[in-house]
């Protein structure tokens, strides 16, 4: 597993980081509107890969209509039920793998830890309790400071729960030629820069995790692709140039990629400024 250590959202909500996450589209041509630009669902079509994309974010949502369109492209697309915790993915992918062929693009969209953290993750399956937390740095008092220790709780549990589903996701493809991609499409501020908690265009509210898992066969099959993602491990990224890093790595060149925004390029530009939320620098001065 690769964890990659300095990578950002370039928004804070679920609608408008899709908008740049699976397209071309980002702060440097935004005066395009991205349902314009190309997205990663048809170009993953377009070179012969069944395509599935499993959700488990509401289907009916303002909030979420970027993610309704592109999901949309997919040759097929499957909804949980709704109030389903993550691992019910599982069961549906597992259900409906006699759909795929040799070549597939397989997206899992997680509820992950978007609010209401205790509706995240199963009862039992809670690991932490509040003796466990570091509290120190948070602002508290927003619903009181015995409420907001309990949310940081219920959070921090539910990204436990995460880890669990991710762990079940990579061993469903522990036996195949396969490289996953983990990404959060934004993050959340905890209590961190103010008093209050959720999305948020501050810095903590677009800090997000970004891995790689590749299984064996991968590693034996392609170790420059391990050299390449093992030296872009530290570099400076925000996720509106997914796309032109995801593409290149499994192979595939069109003509909008650019390899300036790729970050397995050694063209990569690592001064990049990282603009989120439309016009917040997050590196600032450089």
């Amino acid at each position: 597993m690769f964890v990659f250590d300095d990578v950002i959202s370039p928004y804070a909500s679920t609608n408008e980081v899709f908008k740049r996450l699976l397209t071309f589209s980002d702060y440097e041509n935004k005066n395009t509107p991205w349902y314009e630009k190309m997205n990663l669902l048809d170009i993953m079509r377009q070179t012969g890969y069944k395509t599935l994309w499993l959700s488990n974010q509401d289907k009916e949502s303002f909030y979420r209509n970027s993610q309704d369109l592109l999901m949309q492209r997919a040759d097929k697309g499957i909804y949980e039920r709704s109030g389903a915790f993550d691992g019910a993915l599982l069961d549906t992918y597992n259900k409906n793998k006699s759909f795929l062929d040799n070549k597939n693009f397989v997206i899992f969209h997680l509820m992950g830890s978007h609010p209401n953290y205790q509706d995240r993750y199963p009862a039992k399956d809670k690991i932490f309790q509040t003796k466990d937390i570091d509290l120190k740095n948070f602002h508290f008092g927003f619903f009181g400071k015995e409420k907001d220790i309990q949310i940081i709780d219920d959070y921090i549990n539910s990204i436990a729960y995460t880890d669990e589903v991710l762990k079940n996701i990579f061993e469903l493809f522990d036996d195949r030629d396969a490289i996953i991609f983990y990404l959060s499409d934004h993050a959340q501020d905890i209590f961190q820069s103010r008093h209050s908690v959720g999305h948020a265009c501050t810095k903590y509210g677009v800090e997000i995790p970004f891995l790689i898992y590749v299984t064996k066969t991968f590693i034996q099959k392609h170790p420059e692709k391990i050299k390449m993602i093992k030296n872009a491990l530290h570099k400076p990224f925000m996720t509106d140039d997914f796309i032109e890093s995801f593409l290149p790595l499994v192979g595939i060149e069109t003509q909008d990629n650019v390899a300036s925004k790729n970050i397995f390029s050694p063209d990569f530009d690592e001064k990049r400024k990282r603009i989120f939320c439309d016009n917040m620098n997050y590196d600032g001065k450089r």
